[in-house]
């Protein structure tokens, strides 16, 4: 169930509806270097420039250089509004980055005495890029640098992205930032390598965790037969997911696989789930940033706190929205 109108009637001036016509696959590069109130640090260089690799591979690539909240539409909107139709999203957040019991962020430039209670308004939030990387059809990466942090934390806050949960069919990796431009450009982006093939070597000084599917990030033309049995592996895993992404996955190496039907019926079955009706439909609205603040504003304004006013739906912003439905006798899907 949709929020009332009421709820962001002051919003849908900024309201936006964009659909795009074909699926591209999309990557976002945030590298943040140059830090206002701590030492300046150099895991962003080297993953700003695996961007020729995806590109190579055929990607969409988005950079945001030393990103603030102020810049949020420099590359980090336009990069959003083509993940709603992507196969593969890859995500690479690279800065310090801190966490708390319920989430983790990567710091903004401009960020100066974080505190559990502030951190909406001085980080990107992991959980929410995470949320967005989910929309993917086929494969979802984030990767994630994990440098000292240098910065006073203030209560709730410690460094590092911690244990977040990672939402199902996304695959998350921490580590150096040279350890993940190697692992981008000699493993990931190896064309025709699975992202279970690539993850399954030793891994110096990188820590991963979620999914690892038999998907290639860039499949190019190296595919080749398989086994009547490695396709029943497949489809097994597929079902076991019980996900959109993993059903589409199966179509997409076995077009004409002997369990085409169910998959098409699963994708079907789950597109009629309550939940993903309220995803769709607040996808289709298209709301802006500015929007998607308004409705935060209006939530903590009714006492429902969203953790921050950033712009960002994350898991803080899910609870207040499902937690003002559940009040109002909506269903309480988390979605407006």
């Amino acid at each position: 169930m949709r929020l009332r109108l009421a709820l962001f009637a002051q919003c849908c001036a900024t309201m936006a509806f964009a659909v795009c016509a074909n699926a591209e696959d999309v990557a976002l590069i945030v590298g943040n270097a140059d830090y206002d109130n701590a030492p300046q640090i150099t895991d962003a260089a080297p993953l700003l420039e695996t961007k020729l690799a995806f590109e190579n591979a055929g990607f969409l690539v988005f950079t945001v250089n030393d990103w603030t909240p102020d810049t949020w539409q420099r590359g980090l909107g336009a990069a959003i509004a083509k993940m709603t139709d992507a196969d593969r999203i890859v995500v690479v957040l690279a800065g310090y980055s801190v966490h708390s019991v319920r989430d983790a962020w990567l710091l903004s430039t401009d960020a100066e005495d974080p505190a559990g209670y502030t951190i909406g308004q001085h980080g990107l939030s992991l959980g929410a890029m995470m949320d967005l990387a989910t929309q993917a059809r086929m494969a979802a990466v984030v990767l994630v640098t994990t440098p000292d942090v240098t910065f006073e934390l203030g209560l709730g806050l410690a460094p590092g992205v911690g244990q977040p949960k990672v939402p199902d069919g996304v695959t998350l990796i921490s580590g150096s930032g040279e350890a993940l431009a190697r692992l981008l450009s000699e493993k990931l982006l190896r064309e025709g390598q699975s992202i279970r093939t690539a993850l399954s070597q030793r891994l110096s000084g990188i820590t991963v965790s979620g999914a690892q599917p038999s998907v290639a990030l860039f499949p190019g033309t190296l595919a080749t037969p398989q086994s009547d049995s490695t396709e029943e592996g497949y489809w097994r895993a597929a079902a076991d997911l019980n996900t959109s992404a993993g059903y589409l996955a199966y179509i997409s190496q076995y077009p004409q696989g002997a369990h085409l039907a169910e998959a098409r019926a699963a994708i079907a079955a789950l597109r009629d789930a309550p939940e993903l009706q309220a995803q769709d439909t607040e996808n289709a609205l298209g709301l802006t940033s500015s929007a998607r603040k308004a409705i935060q504003r209006n939530l903590t304004a009714l006492g429902y706190n969203t953790n921050g006013v950033d712009g960002i739906f994350g898991a803080g912003t899910r609870s207040a929205i499902s937690r003002w439905q559940r009040a109002k006798g909506f269903d309480a899907t988390g979605y407006v």
